[in-house]
């Protein structure tokens, strides 16, 4: 039997419809592309050079009378650290800094890379010791670092 199936014509219907309808969006958005080549920029008129030129230009010269005399002024030094003085043992401040360099170094095997026995402490006999448990903690957080024992933990 040979019967004409509705159901297939209105499916080609459908499908052709979609079709066209998908062409003419597309084709819609490819012609407002097009026509749109005007760069979308802010319209810059004359109205903002005249704003900058009304701005009042302040006075900040100061009165002779109101600047302190040169003489007056007391000499000010810098704390050692951003926070003030550092609290732990220059020794023990150098190992600790030396290790973290020395472990950053050692994992990417790069010698010397960050090294930097420089200090802020005060006195010679504090940044001798710096530098001396910089050089110590640094020789062993490179050799940790090598091995991928960075502070003690890894394999």
């Amino acid at each position: 039997m040979n019967h004409n199936h509705p159901q297939n014509r209105n499916n080609r219907w459908r499908n052709l419809s979609l079709v066209l309808l998908s062409l003419l969006i597309v084709g819609g958005i490819v012609y407002m592309k097009q026509t749109s080549n005007a760069e979308k920029t802010w319209n810059s008129t004359p109205i903002h050079d005249t704003i900058y030129q009304q701005v009042a230009i302040p006075d900040t010269t100061l009165a002779p009378e109101t600047v302190p005399a040169a003489d007056t002024l007391l000499p000010y030094t810098l704390p050692d650290t951003v926070l003030g003085r550092d609290p732990r043992n220059p020794y023990e401040a150098g190992y600790e800094d030396g290790y973290a360099a020395g472990c950053d170094d050692g994992a990417v095997r790069t010698p010397n890379a960050t090294y930097d026995e420089s200090s802020s402490f005060r006195t010679a006999s504090e940044r001798q010791n710096y530098a001396k448990g910089y050089a110590e903690g640094y020789d062993k957080g490179y050799h940790d670092g090598e091995n991928n024992r960075q502070f003690n933990i890894g394999n």
